[in-house]
This record gives C-alpha cells, structure tokens and sequence, in this order.
C-alpha cells in the first residue's frame, strides 16, 4: 500500500468519525426542529382554514340580517346584528355594529344610534374609513339638534382640504351652523362647498341653494333674518314655494350623499377605500343622510 493510499484512508475515516460524532451530538436537535417546523406550517394553514371559515359564516349571517331588514323584519334584524357584534370574524364585527346604528337612525332611536357610531368612530381596532363614516353618520344625525359644537366635535377633522370626505363634512357643518343662527359661518362654509372644484354636482347644487336661503334671509324656524330681503330669483323661489328652510341631511336618491353600502356575501373580508362620499346604495331619511357608506366614495377620488 502507498503512503498516499494510506492517507487517504486515515482522512476518511477521521471525516466519519467527525460526522458521526456531529450526529451523536445534535441529530436528535435537528429532527426535534424538523418536525417543530412542519407542525407548525400545519397549524398555521389549519388555522387560516379555520379563520376563513368562520369569516364566511359570518358573511353569511351578515347577509342573512340585512336581507331581513330589506324585507322589513327589523326587530329580528337588530337581534341578529347585535349577536354578530360579539362573535363574528374579521371586520363584520365592526359592519354589524355600523349596520345596527343605522337601522336604529332609520327608525328615530337617534340617541342610541350616536352612541355606537361614536364607539365606532373611538375604536382604534376599526378600519380608519369605516371610523370616518360613523364620525360622519354620528354628525348629520345630531344637525337637528342645534348644537354645532357636539356636531363640530365629530366632523370637524373631516373638513380638512386633505380629506376625501370634506365636502359632506362641511354640508354637516354648515347646516349646523345655519340651525344654531350663525348664519355667517354657514354662509362661509357652503361657499367652500361651491368653490371646491371636486365638489360633486348634486352637493353643489345643494349647497348654492343653501347660500341663496341664507342671502335672503332665511332662517332654521321658517323666517328670515329681520331687515333682510330676497336678493335673487332662488331666494325669492325658495321663499315662494314655502321652502324658506332647507332639508337637514342631503336629499332623498342623492348621488352624493353617504350612503350604507354593506359588503355582498362574498366580501368576506371589506376593504377600506380612502375614496370619497358618493352614494352608491342605500336609504335616505326624512331628516339624515343616507347611511354612511364604509367603503363609499366622496366623488373627489
């Protein structure tokens, strides 16, 4: 045998010897990670199974209450949106919650009403949209009750140049201002409105309407502003035809209004849309806005 045979033996021999000595050392580290590893691979997929699962159960039962309240079974609708608040998955907590305080507005519960949407609208976990509707929603129901400053608390931030939902945003103000008689501020912040060159059309019409009643002089009550007199055919209109005081909330089928346009069965999982507040769906009320869109679109995307 050769020197260089031998060597090569002894080399291989100590390599065997090294990586046996490996294996005795960590080969039972290394299968206890190997399994680790794919036990849990199989608990996340079962999870993420399971989570779907739920999710479209809770899809289903979402749709299941709103078809009860399109067919006018309210009471049982209610029930069922408050069940879904405490045990649904994803965010149809939150859209149960949102639907809930919309069906209670509808039927003059306002009171109850603002009190999930300002829950909404303070709840970190919820999706910033959707917390912008209920602020937006919480704001137009308290119009009637002549306080600007509980609706400027809620809607106020929302006014901002920046802000998808600024245009019925400052309509809430405005008419806020106009039925607490502060007819300058009203009169400013329908301008705004008019001015915006995003503004949809249906909010510009609305809001030029509002500024011609409040140039002529009319006041919340049905009267006009002492010493004031029509200054334009709309005014003189307006005042003709008994309609000196203009509608709270944006008016009935009205493109722009915020509207409550909850996911189809099969969004199991709703996406927020930074976009702005046109209607797409929805009811309108005698005296509020449609109900508040959480994925709506302003008009000004």
């Amino acid at each position: 045998m050769s020197d260089d045979s031998f060597f090569r033996e002894v080399n291989e021999e100590l390599r065997q010897d090294r990586a046996r000595a490996l294996w005795d050392r960590y080969g039972k580290i290394l299968i206890g990670a190997i399994v680790l590893v794919i036990a849990a691979t199989a608990a996340i997929v079962f999870w993420r199974d399971y989570q779907d699962k739920q999710a479209a159960a809770s899809g289903d039962r979402f749709l299941a209450a709103l078809e009860k309240a399109e067919g006018g079974d309210r009471d049982a609708a209610l029930v069922e949106l408050e069940a879904l608040q405490g045990d649904s998955t994803g965010e149809y907590a939150e859209l149960a919650r949102f639907k809930r305080a919309s069906l209670l507005a509808d039927e003059g519960s306002t009171v109850e009403a603002v009190r999930l949407f300002d829950e909404i609208a303070a709840d970190g976990g919820a999706p910033q949209t959707l917390r912008d509707f209920a602020a937006l929603r919480a704001g137009y129901l308290l119009v009637d009750e002549n306080d600007y400053d509980a609706v400027a608390q809620r809607v106020e931030y929302l006014a901002t140049e920046s802000n998808a939902l600024r245009f019925s945003a400052r309509e809430a103000l405005g008419l806020a201002a106009w039925k607490a008689g502060r007819a300058d501020q009203a009169r400013e912040l329908f301008g705004e409105i008019v001015d915006d060159l995003g503004t949809p059309e249906n909010l510009r019409r609305r809001a030029t309407m509002m500024s011609d009643l409040i140039a002529a002089g009319a006041t919340a009550e049905g009267g006009s502003v002492e010493g004031n007199a029509p200054v334009d055919n709309a005014g003189e209109a307006a005042a003709g035809d008994g309609s000196s005081t203009a509608p709270s909330s944006p008016a009935e089928g009205d493109e722009t209004a915020p509207v409550d346009d909850t996911p189809s069965g099969d969004e199991v999982q709703p996406q927020q849309n930074e976009g702005g507040d046109d209607a797409t769906a929805g009811e309108t009320t005698a005296d509020q806005p449609a109900e508040a869109d959480p994925a709506g679109n302003d008009g000004s995307g």
